[in-house]
């Protein structure tokens, strides 16, 4: 899934300092559609300021941090999950994960945000581990024709 165009994206790539602006706009966005219960729209908000985040990190010029990062794919995996795409939050989840293991260990990164980033794999080790759960219990249930509500994160309708 990409979420940045192309002009997006080399605005970012080109600019790497507006690209904190455009991640700060992304995300409120996204946080305002989140709350407006428009998963979509959030999705897309929250996939933009992720992949923002991605190709901004290790510019010295910008501030972005794994915190950043973090909070973007998190809220973009919350929408997924929303929307009832499981298997692509699922995917993300694992995609943050090795990233953060990456970011952990880059010497390009000041040694706090190595931390925070090593830090961060744990929490999104838990997430993975709720999902697949979910996944789980949703394959069976939808396997003998019957889906138990109670395993749907909140506010997904199946």
């Amino acid at each position: 899934m990409a979420f940045l165009c192309n002009k997006h994206l080399g605005i970012v790539k080109s600019n790497p300092c507006l690209g904190m602006k455009l991640w700060s706009g992304a995300f409120a966005n996204g946080e305002r559609s989140y709350q407006h219960s428009r998963w979509k729209p959030a999705s897309a908000f929250f996939g933009a300021a992720y992949e923002i985040s991605l190709e901004c990190m290790y510019h010295k010029s910008t501030q972005f941090d794994p915190l950043h990062f973090s909070a973007a794919g998190q809220c973009l995996v919350n929408s997924l999950c929303q929307l009832g795409e499981l298997p692509t939050a699922y995917d993300y989840l694992k995609e943050m994960k090795s990233k953060l293991r990456v970011m952990s260990s880059s010497i390009q990164l000041h040694p706090d945000n190595q931390r925070i980033a090593a830090k961060l794999v744990g929490h999104i080790q838990c997430q993975l581990t709720h999902v697949a759960q979910v996944k789980s219990r949703l394959s069976v249930s939808e396997e003998s024709g019957l889906v138990n509500e109670e395993y749907l994160p909140a506010g997904i309708n199946h």
